[in-house]
């Protein structure tokens, strides 16, 4: 009699492992924003114009389906604004990751959204003809 109820024991001890050995999950986590556009989809402008006071240039319009996260810009000018779709989105002095450097170069850190359909541009902010040299660097999310 003894013998039918070990084997009864042992079998619901190893039901009981195996349950709970089955009950675990594999671990799923979000490793942030989802990039397109190939293996590596980071893009950059750059460019030196010179340009009348008041005119604008355009650095690219996003043609994309997605938008277009800036996360650095470094201008060799203060008068030499960023401007999406015409509107300057910064602040000067007043925006986390903006840093005016010595000679008047400008450097951008952070994140500026271009959505999908606008463009991309730098101002001459000054009365006069300057020389405006730049560089954007970023990447497309969906």
């Amino acid at each position: 009699m003894k013998d039918y109820k070990q084997l009864f024991g042992y079998a619901a001890i190893l039901f009981g492992i195996g349950f709970v050995i089955r009950s675990f999950m594999p671990a799923h986590a979000f490793n942030g924003p989802t990039v397109s556009m190939g293996s590596n989809p980071i893009e950059n402008f750059y460019d030196a114009q010179y340009m009348g006071g008041g005119a604008s240039m355009t650095v690219f319009t996003n043609t994309s389906s997605s938008s277009f996260i800036i996360t650095q810009y470094l201008s060799t000018a203060y008068y030499c604004a960023v401007q999406v779709d015409g509107l300057s989105p910064i602040s000067e002095r007043n925006t986390y990751g903006y840093q005016s450097l010595s000679g008047g170069t400008e450097n951008f850190t952070g994140t500026l959204l271009v959505p999908a359909g606008s463009t991309l541009s730098f101002k001459n902010v000054a009365t006069g003809s300057q020389f405006c040299k730049y560089y954007v660097e970023g990447y497309y999310t969906h």
